[in-house]
């Protein structure tokens, strides 16, 4: 189920410090966002995991939306950090002093680093 307030954003606030707590009911309708000729990487990621954590929006949801309103193709590992994002309530860690990720981000560090250095050695071949 999506959520209605989604459909009300036509532009994201970037005033904020801390953007998943951006309130946007006084956005401007000239404010703009994130540019990206693509829509595949950075800006796409930024912009989903914001509407993700602001409306505790589902994954699905909030991929759905954004096709209403970009043509858009997310990576692999950006669809695969969110939904580990999801998964563990957008808390990456156990402690407040970040040192100890929760078990699902541990484990997407962890392929992601075996990933890496393989690449690196397959590149130095």
């Amino acid at each position: 189920m999506q959520s209605s307030a989604l459909f009300k954003i036509s532009h994201l606030s970037t005033q904020e410090n801390h953007a998943a707590n951006a309130d946007l009911s006084d956005v401007a309708p000239e404010a703009i966002l994130v540019h990206c000729s693509k829509g595949v990487s950075r800006s796409l990621t930024a912009i989903a995991a914001y509407l993700m954590r602001k409306f505790v929006l589902p994954l699905e949801d909030e991929l759905n939306f954004l096709r209403t309103k970009r043509n858009i193709k997310p990576s692999a590992n950006s669809t695969r950090q969110h939904e580990i994002w999801e998964e563990i309530n957008y808390k990456l860690w156990e402690d407040d002093e970040k040192r100890n990720p929760k078990m699902p981000y541990e484990i997407f560090l962890q392929d992601r680093d075996i990933l890496l250095k393989r690449n690196r050695l397959q590149a130095m071949c």
